[in-house]
């Protein structure tokens, strides 16, 4: 990239993503420890929520969500197609 093709939107675009995903991944990070937390607790009440948890986490089937998983993986696909073509027309191809 040379200074005469720099582009302040895309640098802007670039910053904002890495921005919002650090900040997501911050969020999500410090929602997991606060929850690992609270269930590391001994109360009765606290242990019996931990093993209902388990248990139901134990009891999940992924093909019971193969439809979902589907959906998502073309909506996904629809997606990264879309980018490659939106950069080839920003390029100039």
């Amino acid at each position: 990239m040379t200074p005469n093709s720099f582009d302040l939107f895309d640098f802007w675009r670039w910053f904002l993503a890495v921005a919002c995903t650090a900040y997501a991944v911050v969020v999500t990070v410090r929602w997991a420890w606060s929850w690992l937390v609270y269930l590391s607790g001994g109360d009765r009440s606290i242990v019996l929520l931990r093993h209902y948890l388990i248990a139901s986490a134990l009891r999940l089937r992924v093909w019971r969500f193969g439809a979902e998983l589907v959906q998502i993986a073309g909506w996904s696909t629809l997606v990264i197609l879309l980018l490659r073509y939106d950069s080839r027309l920003m390029i100039g191809q």
